[in-house]
């Protein structure tokens, strides 16, 4: 859902390039985001971890309990 992965996205995927993602980001998605969901629409929200996959093999833990962190927010995404 957009509402958990926007806040844990410090990265944008804009023109086929990882940027920072800035405030002026936030907001405008943020925008885009109350218009479609005020017209009843579910909204899904998609991104990525920016993480090795070394690093997931070789942790203890299972891969349901690494935190959701670091993300590249690659979009969203207004289903009827």
């Amino acid at each position: 859902a957009m509402e958990r992965i926007l806040p844990a996205s410090n990265y944008i995927l804009l023109d086929g390039r990882i940027s920072n993602m800035t405030q002026e980001h936030t907001d405008q998605l943020h925008k885009i985001y109350e218009r479609l969901a005020a017209s009843g629409e579910r909204i899904l929200a998609f991104g990525f971890a920016l993480t090795q996959l070394t690093s997931i093999e070789n942790s203890q833990e299972s891969t349901t309990s690494i935190p959701v962190q670091e993300l590249c927010f690659l979009g969203m995404i207004a289903l009827m």
